[in-house]
């Protein structure tokens, strides 16, 4: 532990504080600390102190440190807070715990100090971290649905063994099923014509085994099928992803009757020429 910790210590009697500085000395604990005895200094430490790691003993003549605890945790929730004191019982030490300590050490087993100390800061390190590594997470989610929701052509994700999990608004639209009826639904039953589906499920199924497909990279025209049953020309793109050893299929799909109709006409016209 290189970086110096901050200590805010609630101790009445400054032999007990002597020896527990003595035993974070001896672990070789870079430390500053602040010692204080009532409730306006404890608070003070907290505002002006801001501690990496508090410790406090149980009982004082004019405060007590279940209500430092308390004080502690809905002001400075993620600091974490070691009782240190020989008037604790078993039964009240595991009260602290479930109100928010994370620990207790006896005074006459000081032994147990540091490694308390050092635990202590290390899970709190870890707790912040993950709850770090969980925002990233969930703004990044929140970033992907945004994006699926925005896009212009539709999105669908597929899983195993052709089961859609992913249906975004535009494939709503294009395809006439809401989300909540596509989902988890069979692909093929509902956009793929019937005299496609065999081939399809066909294609799907070595993609689900190993990630690689003659259409997977590419991009494709064929036909889809809409609720009302009418079938329209799509242009396909698929690529895998592999979640949790299994591969999964997106699909960008976008409706080209348009740019078919605009085709036709032109070789409609190209031939009106041509005679």
């Amino acid at each position: 532990m290189d970086k110096e910790i901050r200590i805010l210590m609630l101790e009445d009697v400054a032999t007990d504080a002597e020896l527990a500085e003595r035993e974070l000395r001896t672990a070789n604990i870079p430390y500053s600390i602040k010692r204080v005895e009532t409730r306006d200094d404890f608070v003070k430490g907290l505002e002006e102190f801001t501690p990496d790691i508090i410790l406090a003993d149980y009982t004082l003549p004019s405060f007590d440190g279940m209500a430092a605890l308390s004080i502690a945790r809905e002001r400075c929730p993620s600091v974490p807070f070691i009782f240190v004191s020989g008037a604790i019982g078993e039964e009240l030490a595991i009260d602290a715990l479930t109100k928010g300590a994370m620990d207790y050490v006896y005074k006459n087993r000081l032994q147990r100090l540091a490694p308390a100390v050092q635990r202590a800061l290390r899970e709190t390190r870890e707790i912040a971290e993950r709850k770090r590594t969980e925002e990233a997470l969930r703004e990044s989610e929140e970033r992907f649905r945004a994006i699926i929701a925005s896009a212009k052509d539709a999105i669908v994700g597929l899983k195993a063994p052709g089961t859609i999990y992913l249906w975004n608004k535009k494939a709503e639209e294009m395809f006439g099923f809401p989300a909540a009826e596509a989902m988890g639904g069979d692909m093929h039953a509902l956009i793929v014509p019937e005299r496609y589906r065999e081939k399809a499920r066909g294609g799907l199924y070595p993609f689900f085994q190993t990630g690689t497909g003659t259409v997977v990279g590419k991009t494709i025209e064929l036909y889809a099928l809409r609720r009302d049953g009418t079938e329209f020309p799509i242009e396909l793109s698929i690529s895998p992803m592999q979640i949790r050893g299994e591969w999964q299929a997106t699909g960008i799909i976008r409706d080209i009757t348009e740019r078919k109709l605009s085709e036709e006409k032109l070789k409609q016209q190209v031939e009106e020429l041509e005679r």
